[in-house]
């Protein structure tokens, strides 16, 4: 895990398309990551959206099911932010993190429920959920081997009482990974290996 997450709300109005009243995370990296230069920027929000369309595709085509439910896969795209200030958060071990006056950082709406991490951008797999690893297995295949959308994580509804957009079963996933042959996307895109 090269990053942070921290829980926030929008306040005085709307913040990058999120209205006020929002509940949101903010991703940073860990310091050893900003040191060696890694930084989040457009390419990162650019490859949620393609992943977040991977999904509806993969939905509409796949129409993946449970319990003989509907059960879609469902991936929230994140926005770029700043602080107008410099500003400090904590890790876990009291380590000062540091934020400069107009650094970014990626924002993303927070997904209420349980949280689990699926598979990796490095090939590791829970191994107990078969539609995502279709999933993931589908991207390579439906792009021909040019994008493996990975490193799913987030929730996922069994009928126990959060519904998403009405269905009773879904994932709703958050700051996936996609991996190419060329690395074209960024710091956690590991390539073809």
């Amino acid at each position: 895990e090269s990053r942070l997450a921290y829980r926030c709300r929008v306040e005085d109005g709307c913040y990058r398309g999120y209205t006020e009243g929002s509940y949101c995370i903010v991703k940073i990296f860990k310091n050893e990551g900003r040191y060696s230069g890694m930084d989040v920027s457009q390419l990162d929000v650019d490859m949620q959206v393609d992943a977040r369309n991977l999904a509806a595709t993969f939905n509409r085509e796949c129409q993946p099911t449970k319990h003989g439910n509907s059960c879609n896969v469902h991936i929230r795209d994140a926005a770029l932010g700043y602080f107008e200030e410099d500003h400090t958060f904590y890790d876990d071990d009291g380590d000062r993190i540091r934020m400069d006056a107009h650094e970014d950082f990626l924002l993303e709406r927070q997904i209420r429920g349980s949280f689990e991490k699926f598979n990796s951008n490095s090939g590791w797999s829970s191994g107990d959920d078969p539609i995502l690893d279709a999933f993931s297995h589908w991207t390579w295949v439906h792009t021909d081997g040019e994008k493996l959308v990975c490193d799913l994580q987030g929730h996922r509804e069994d009928n126990n009482g959060l519904p998403h957009a009405g269905e009773r079963y879904y994932y709703l996933l958050t700051d996936p990974a996609i991996c190419t042959p060329c690395h074209d996307y960024g710091e956690s895109d590991l390539g073809q290996a």
